[in-house]
């Protein structure tokens, strides 16, 4: 993935502080402590992201969406995002008792950390508007919930970072001018985000007003899409 300095030192100049707001809650829930109906995992795994791996908290909620009854997606988020996997769920055609339930969503939650673990990007790039769209395209039930992690330092598509003049317009404005095809449809999805802006390797450390436009930026995404943005550890 370039560096995308360039393409972002204008930002502060160009931007105010973004309004974006920081909605926190633990455990991970869809709101008012219910537990997700759908729980969506994105990864990124290029060269500028961490390795991949998802908070403890988050690790533990995979297992009560499951035991709750609710499934599970993963979504590596890249130039060509990927479905890893999706529709992960305790099977629900036989009759169960609450301990088999539990043992299964184990067994489960298990095999989707092994999952993250192992994700390796088959694209060059990092498309972030495509893999929201890609995750958002996997939710299900009332109360569905996509957790992100990734620097979200988007190289091409919709929301090319390195593209001259995409940091000058201001992040509400920029997701107005989008035709309707590019806004991933989240309905009423939580977005809740870690890492945001935290590149690795030759990716040197943003300022806080670039941090505010790029969060900015997904908020409004977000809201224009039916869900809302939480921002978490890592901005």
């Amino acid at each position: 993935m370039r560096t995308l300095l360039a393409g972002l030192a204008s930002v502060c100049l160009a931007l105010a502080l973004s309004s974006c707001q920081s909605v926190l809650a633990d455990p991970l829930t869809a709101g008012d402590g219910i537990a997700p109906t759908s729980l969506t995992l994105v990864l990124q795994a290029t060269d500028n992201a961490a390795k991949p791996y998802v908070e403890a908290t988050v690790e533990d909620d995979v297992q009560r969406t499951l035991t709750t009854g609710g499934q599970v997606a993963i979504i590596s988020a890249e130039g060509r995002p990927v479905v890893v996997a999706s529709g992960v769920r305790v099977d629900a055609r036989a009759e169960k008792s609450d301990a088999d339930i539990l043992e299964e969503a184990i067994t489960l939650r298990n095999g989707v950390m092994e999952t993250i673990a192992a994700i390796t990007p088959t694209s060059p790039g990092l498309d972030m508007v495509r893999t929201l769209e890609l995750a958002a395209s996997t939710v299900a039930g009332a109360h569905p919930v996509i957790v992100v992690v990734a620097p979200g330092l988007s190289d091409t598509g919709t929301y090319n970072l390195t593209k001259e003049g995409m940091s000058q317009s201001q992040p509400a404005q920029l997701v107005a001018q989008h035709a309707d095809n590019q806004v991933p449809k989240f309905a009423g999805a939580v977005v809740r985000w870690w890492w945001l802006g935290q590149g690795r390797g030759d990716q040197q450390p943003l300022s806080q007003e670039q941090m505010a436009a790029i969060g900015g930026y997904y908020e409004a995404l977000s809201t224009r899409g039916g869900g809302s943005l939480a921002l978490e550890g890592g901005v």
